[in-house]
């Protein structure tokens, strides 16, 4: 008698360990992630990271309606591109989303057992708007996973991870390549008239020409063979034919007043005599 006891009792410990090995095997790993986050709305998606396959799972998925108001609710790229897989392949599935309730109703069903096609693993994209000014946090979403199962109808335990990093949105790399181009140095160029140190600014006085304003004038190109001595002879000669201009005429004057003194006194020796 106690040798059948013994033997029931190691049958009973046996059976006793069956579910939990089953249940190690049959996992499943989601992941929480954002996909874009604004001043006032975020996209979220859920993601299968590994695992495996469903055949069918339910989603409860709830949310805050003080820092939240739901958008749209809708299946996944992942999910998307895993139905066209079953329809090419002649398998069945099925998906109801009922986003007008809190908490919102995902169903899911197909006869292959889920799994990424070309690296999508989005199973379902939430859109939401928020309080403007405000960063989403873990406490705003809840899941709850009821009936995730095999094809074989065994249960599947499903883990849940948060990766909620705030994804870098374009403006923000627009801005990020500015700040970088802006604070890019460029070597200076050498000036064409070739002085060293000299950098052009806005707002530096104009250039003279042995100390004369230029300004309004026309510049010319200096002649590339000359170096400016003709042009300083030409100047000096028109500066002494000016002078000798001056003073022939100074001489004239001289001449005529003299001759006109002369003449007067003449005419009053006359008169007197």
């Amino acid at each position: 008698m106690k040798k059948i006891i013994s033997v029931f009792i190691c049958i009973l410990m046996v059976l006793s360990l069956l579910p939990f090995t089953a249940s190690a095997a049959d996992e499943i790993d989601f992941t929480l992630r954002i996909k874009s986050e604004t001043d006032d709305e975020v996209v979220l998606t859920l993601d299968y990271d590994g695992g495996t396959g469903f055949c069918a799972l339910d989603i409860d998925i709830s949310y805050d309606r003080v820092r939240l108001e739901r958008k749209n609710c809708e299946k996944g790229d992942g999910y998307v591109a895993f139905e066209k897989y079953l329809s090419e392949n002649d398998a069945l599935s099925m998906c109801s989303i009922n986003p007008g309730t809190n908490p919102m109703k995902v169903s899911m069903a197909n006869t292959l057992g889920f799994k990424k096609i070309d690296g999508k693993k989005s199973v379902v994209t939430l859109r939401f708007a928020k309080v403007p000014g405000t960063k989403f946090a873990k406490d705003d979403v809840s899941f709850d996973f009821t009936n995730c199962q095999t094809e074989a109808f065994t249960d599947i335990k499903v883990n849940l991870a948060y990766d909620l990093k705030q994804p870098v949105s374009v403006a923000d790399k627009t801005n990020s390549a500015d700040k970088t181009e802006d604070s890019t140095e460029y070597p200076q160029q050498p000036s064409q008239d070739n002085v060293e140190g000299e950098d052009s600014e806005i707002g530096n006085a104009p250039e003279t020409d042995n100390g004369k304003d230029t300004v309004g004038q026309d510049a010319e190109a200096p002649d590339s063979e000359g170096d400016g001595a003709d042009d300083t002879a030409t100047a000096g000669e028109k500066s002494d034919k000016t002078k000798t201009i001056v003073i022939i005429v100074a001489a004239a004057v001289v001449v005529l007043g003299a001759g006109a003194v002369v003449i007067v006194k003449v005419k009053g020796k006359k008169k007197n005599g």
